[in-house]
């Protein structure tokens, strides 16, 4: 129809009209497993190159993403007509995807993936669009929030609230895992006499020096 046109159309150069924080964008026709177009800019120092094929676009995510156990890892890893296909048919026309990306030189950064699927109303074909955008800024920031809420700010250990989320969970995996746990409480003799005699500068204090050794005695993974 006339509006189907109009609205393909518009998508197409809303596309290719790249905002400040875009590395790519690519319109695919998925039923002829071909790219229609490409757009590229350079962004801190990284530019992605041109794709000779539809599979050299899922191939080069692939070397990218750091992290395998990601949605979006799986996504290119499984990135075939038929899985696509698939996602369309269950209902899925949109997927956002963000990841860390690992670029040639060794600096990181959190990206974004954006993929809407649509039908080309002039031949029938399921395609997809794909924009990719730099979000490390914002990801950063939402970790920092993260980092507040879940930890104490004056010793930096978890606050309680962690603590009881955390504890809950790894007693929920026990249930299916033989791996070992221990939990220990530890109580400071004579705080209050620390506080009453010095001040609460003092105090703080004190508590920062414990949790510095405590954190000196354990891995990062424990």
């Amino acid at each position: 129809t006339y509006y189907a046109h109009k609205h393909h159309r518009s998508t197409i150069n809303t596309l290719f009209n790249l905002p400040k924080n875009a590395y790519y964008s690519a319109y695919l026709d998925l039923t002829d497993w071909k790219i229609v177009g490409e757009k590229t800019q350079k962004l801190y120092g990284y530019e992605v190159q041109p794709h000779q094929s539809v599979s050299d676009i899922s191939q080069e995510a692939l070397r990218y993403i750091r992290d395998r156990r990601t949605p979006a890892y799986k996504f290119f890893k499984e990135f075939t007509f038929e899985a696509l296909n698939e996602l369309y048919e269950s209902g899925k026309h949109k997927l956002i995807l963000e990841f860390l990306c690992r670029f040639l030189n060794n600096t990181e950064r959190w990206l974004r993936c954006e993929i809407r699927f649509m039908v080309d109303p002039t031949n029938g074909h399921l395609c997809i669009t794909m924009l990719l955008l730099d979000i490390h800024e914002q990801k950063e920031e939402e970790f920092k929030i993260i980092d507040r809420a879940e930890h104490d700010s004056l010793t930096g250990l978890l606050n309680r609230s962690s603590v009881s989320q955390l504890t809950d969970q790894t007693l929920a995996d026990k249930q299916s895992s033989s791996s070992m746990h221990a939990l220990f409480i530890i109580d400071l003799d004579d705080f209050k006499h620390i506080n009453d005699t010095w001040g609460h500068r003092a105090g703080d204090d004190c508590l920062k020096t414990f949790a510095q050794v405590l954190k000196s005695m354990f891995r990062s993974t424990d």
